[in-house]
């Protein structure tokens, strides 16, 4: 927390003023939403996630998944549109280096009023998101709507299918991401976690609680050792969180069920904690998630 307090957000969520509306490009992707309800606190929330679904989308095929969360006080419409992912995930789908994949782009507020600027709440919601909400409302509604690996939405079907379900994120998106990691390994693969170490122990925890971190990281593999997972991290060589995903990933490398095939990080040189260093990043390991 005191790390990421320094850091200037770089895209803020404009609510009401933007629009979950659907675009079409001339590419052929379009950028469709899906909406579902979680309870939370007591209270019913209505939620919108979007979705990336490539051009030449045929319901007669199977897509992989993967969900992709956003930073402290963006939006998924904030962190899709000023990423300008309909983009970069068009040019990487005719380079070869993420085909025939849908990419989603939730969020862990439930709503506006959440936005804070309080990483704590912000943790709180995260750890939530994880937990409850994406296994509960999220995948289940996204996966039934479209031609994805599982051919139902059953828990033993999403489970048979994770090799083709992957989630990842930028700063807090990937502190939700290490979440998903202990929570979910059953119905994910791949976390790719950009920007943001694990805070499972404490704020910060892959830096200040290096090995309490590792050590409670390290208990998911042995709790599933027929699972097989990746792990992709990266930052720049400029953001706070490079020193403590170093830290945490050397130390995480101790401990059996991690190794340099199934646990990698990858440093951008001079860059900072930015949506374009993310971006950057995200196509360094785009080929390698599915």
């Amino acid at each position: 927390m005191k790390l990421f307090r320094t850091i200037i957000v770089v895209s803020i969520c404009i609510w009401g003023l933007l629009s979950f509306s659907e675009l079409v490009q001339a590419s052929g992707s379009k950028t469709e939403t899906v909406t579902y309800k979680i309870r939370y606190q007591g209270k019913t929330y209505s939620k919108k996630a979007l979705v990336y679904v490539p051009a030449n989308y045929d319901k007669q095929k199977k897509y992989d998944v993967l969900y992709f969360l956003h930073g402290s006080g963006d939006s998924a419409l904030g962190f899709y549109e000023n990423s300008h992912y309909q983009q970069v995930l068009d040019k990487l789908a005719k380079q070869g280096k993420l085909k025939d994949t849908l990419v989603v782009f939730p969020t862990f507020y439930p709503s506006q009023a959440f936005v804070t600027g309080d990483y704590q709440k912000d943790d709180k919601l995260s750890r939530f998101f994880a937990r409850t909400e994406l296994m509960g409302a999220l995948v289940p509604k996204v996966e039934a709507k479209y031609s994805t690996y599982a051919k139902s939405t059953a828990k033993k079907e999403l489970q048979q299918t994770r090799a083709h379900r992957a989630i990842g994120g930028f700063s807090m998106g990937a502190i939700t991401s290490w979440y998903v990691f202990e929570e979910q390994l059953p119905y994910f693969k791949t976390f790719v976690t950009l920007g943001g170490d694990s805070w499972v122990i404490q704020e910060d925890g892959g830096g200040t609680a290096t090995k309490q971190t590792a050590k409670k990281l390290a208990q998911t593999p042995k709790k599933y050792p027929d699972l097989g997972f990746k792990i992709l991290a990266g930052a720049g060589s400029r953001d706070p969180a490079a020193e403590l995903l170093q830290k945490q990933i050397k130390e995480m490398k101790k401990y059996r069920g991690f190794n340099d095939a199934d646990l990698k990080y990858y440093e951008l040189p001079g860059a900072h904690h930015t949506l374009e260093a993310t971006v950057t990043l995200f196509e360094h390991y785009a080929k390698q998630i599915f």
